[in-house]
């Protein structure tokens, strides 16, 4: 058995361990209980909205101490698009992509399944997303986005210690804007501590599955403080290695040429006159095992950043809630399989260093290299609460091609989207 292999399963012996003999008691209410369509933090505002959503789960099971809370939401989405391709129009009637249409519409359900008991929790989510359509619509997208059980195993005074097995989206535990796009699949270990005057520091880890055919594992940590000095500030940083593994294809290994640092810093406050809790937030990222390449015309392109600002939360009819963002990110700076980020569209499915963006294909060139960076882009959300189930949300996403790469794009993105949640 190989070395990641051992390391992986080791790992998992110990959270074993420490789920068959912990005694300590759980906190119920550190439980995640909802995601966001962006990147979800564990700050104050996060805990707000998650409390609000909590508000509206109903309590169907009580038994052993514990909660079973079942949710969903139901959602109807249209969005309009335009993609443009060194200057020719690429999605649409009479484009290079007259099959991929201009406007969208989709209906979704998201499914939510909590158990929280005294010493241990679960959490469960279900996604169905499906274009609408007789003929062009589908109705079998199906997603376990999330199934994974957690322990407290130590619940100290000055500390606690938590442990969660199982898959959850990177971007549900890590906070980025442009990367932690993809399921992390293993065990999570979570340390918090608050210091008066001084603020509240987390670390959280560990190792994931990436492919078990290759004996292929990634890592990922990010540690942060809150509140630094009760000033609102707040600073975090986070690594995520996945160069854990030696292709004979050079093309795939370089598809996993990724030791990706982030540094993220914000400040918390509320917004004077209107009473509203406020963010101001900026990150830089670098990946420091970028290497010259071709693609690249034998450049190191490996870094990334964006600046942003929200106001407000969804917490009672007439709430809203509002972030706008600007994005610069390089080539090289997140890997395809796993950008989050504003995008160019690529409606070709091209990827930075295979023709596919899935990794198959041929190696690329500078002149036909695309993948899921090399852009600057700002974009936009504005999110009502009507009632106190339904939420109307508005984005609009606009970006372009930096110059590192021949194929330039162009695109925009206008979506609205009715939620009902229950």
């Amino acid at each position: 058995m190989k070395k990641s292999s051992i390391l992986f399963f080791a790992s998992l012996i110990i959270s074993s361990t420490l789920l068959a003999d912990t005694t300590t008691n759980t906190d119920a209410n550190e439980v995640k209980l909802e995601d966001n369509e962006s990147s979800p933090t564990t700050s104050a505002e996060l805990d707000a909205v998650k409390a609000w959503i909590a508000a509206k789960r109903t309590v169907t099971t009580r038994e052993k101490a514990g909660n079973l809370l079942l949710s969903g939401d139901v959602r109807t989405e249209y969005a309009t698009a335009n993609e443009n391709k060194n200057g020719a129009k690429n999605i649409g009637p009479n484009s290079l992509h007259p099959e991929i249409s201009n406007d969208i519409f989709k209906v979704k359900f998201n499914f939510f399944l909590d158990y929280m008991a005294e010493k241990s929790w679960s959490s469960i989510k279900l996604k169905f997303d499906n274009k609408m359509g007789i003929i062009s619509g589908t109705n079998n997208r199906i997603v376990l986005e999330r199934a994974f059980f957690g322990l407290r195993v130590v619940d100290a005074d000055e500390y606690t210690i938590d442990l969660e097995l199982g898959r959850r989206n990177l971007f549900y535990v890590f906070d980025s804007r442009i990367q932690f796009a993809s399921p992390m699949d293993g065990p999570l270990i979570k340390y918090s501590e608050s210091y008066e005057n001084i603020g509240d520091i987390y670390v959280y880890g560990g190792p994931f599955l990436v492919n078990d055919t290759n004996d292929q594992f990634a890592y990922v940590a990010e540690c942060g403080i809150y509140n630094i000095g009760s000033t609102g500030l707040y600073s975090k940083y986070s690594i995520i290695d996945w160069n854990t593994k030696n292709f004979a294809d050079n093309a795939q290994q370089s598809r996993f040429e990724f030791l990706n640092h982030q540094i993220t810093c914000g400040y918390r406050f509320t917004a004077p006159k209107i009473n509203k809790s406020a963010t101001v937030y900026g990150a830089f990222l670098i990946n420091s095992a970028a290497k010259h390449h071709e693609a690249i015309n034998n450049k190191i392109k490996n870094k990334g950043a964006y600046v942003g600002f929200n106001v407000g939360l969804l917490r009672k009819k007439g709430d809203f809630a509002f972030d706008t963002n600007v994005q610069y990110v390089e080539a090289q700076a997140v890997p395809d399989f796993d950008s989050i980020g504003i995008g160019i569209g690529n409606a070709d499915n091209a990827g930075l260093y295979t023709t596919n963006i899935n990794g198959t294909g041929a190696p690329t060139t500078n002149a036909n290299a695309v993948g899921s960076g090399n852009f600057i882009g700002w974009q936009y959300e504005f999110q009502y609460l009507f009632t106190e189930h339904l939420t109307v949300s508005q984005s609009l996403k606009i970006s372009k091609s930096l110059h590192d790469l021949q194929t330039q794009y162009s695109y925009k993105q206008y979506k609205i989207e009715f939620i009902y949640a229950w």
